[in-house]
């Protein structure tokens, strides 16, 4: 059996943990939370029957081989090299931490040094493993498109209220700017291992069409693009939840004896 740590128990966090409690991932189970208080992280602990951890040391204490990450750019960025340097893997969502070189350069020689890996997961859209087959082939021109309600609007989450309606920029410029809701741009700033030749788009849609995602690509294969809608106008959902079952798909590929 395999053990997994959790780092964040939020909203995304949540879904980890009940998924992982609930067996969707073979031959691995859920044996600490580390949360942002302790009453969060005994909630979920008392509900999937593993440890509530007062900090990272604790739960690096109860030996998991992977820790999900599913807190905040500052969290990771505080906790992955000791988190790498205990001999634990990371499946992270929180892409933007990693626009910082010495950050990433910190990371890169603490994994490189202990044998570990950092995993990042695209999150709210696919197609990342198409993308890095296409630039091994030459150079591919990526843009994001992220359609969303505008500011004034009363289906705008609160979290992207102080988001534009309409905003240009690359990856770079838009992570720095808005890094807590833009984790796709970040996402491919770092698959592209180009945050300023990403561009990134955010279009503003009328009160009965569902917010969505757009990657398009072109290179040398060709041109591909990649959609996702998030829930319907019928049927909202409070934010990209299957940003939190990639995490749990990375953990099975990574686990799993026969895996795509």
């Amino acid at each position: 059996m395999i053990n997994v740590g959790l780092l964040g128990c939020g909203r995304l966090g949540r879904i980890v943990a009940k998924g992982l409690h609930e067996g969707a991932v073979d031959n691995c189970r859920l044996v600490g939370v580390c949360g942002r208080t302790m009453e969060r992280s005994q909630t979920i602990a008392e509900a999937c029957g593993c440890t509530a951890c007062r900090d990272v040391q604790q739960l690096l204490s109860l030996s998991p081989q992977y820790i999900i990450d599913a807190s905040t750019e500052d969290a990771l960025a505080e906790h992955a090299v000791e988190i790498l340097s205990a001999g634990c893997h990371l499946i992270c969502l929180s892409s933007s931490a990693f626009q910082d070189p010495v950050f990433s350069d910190a990371v890169r020689q603490a994994a490189l040094k202990h044998g570990t890996q950092v995993h990042l997961v695209p999150g709210a859209i696919g197609g990342f493993d198409f993308l890095t087959a296409a630039r091994l082939m030459g150079p591919v021109q990526v843009s994001l498109t992220q359609r969303k309600y505008p500011p004034e609007s009363d289906k705008c989450p609160p979290g992207f209220k102080r988001l534009p309606a309409v905003y240009r920029a690359n990856a770079k410029e838009a992570v720095a700017n808005y890094p807590e809701r833009l984790n796709i741009a970040a996402a491919l700033g770092v698959a592209c291992q180009d945050w300023e030749g990403v561009e990134v788009r955010l279009e503003p849609i009328p009160d009965d069409e569902a917010m969505s995602f757009q990657v398009d690509l072109q290179g040398k294969f060709g041109a591909a693009r990649f959609y996702m809608q998030q829930g319907t106008p019928e049927c909202p959902v409070n934010g990209p939840d299957i940003a939190a079952w990639s995490t749990l798909a990375a953990l099975q590929r990574l686990t799993a004896p026969i895996t795509f």
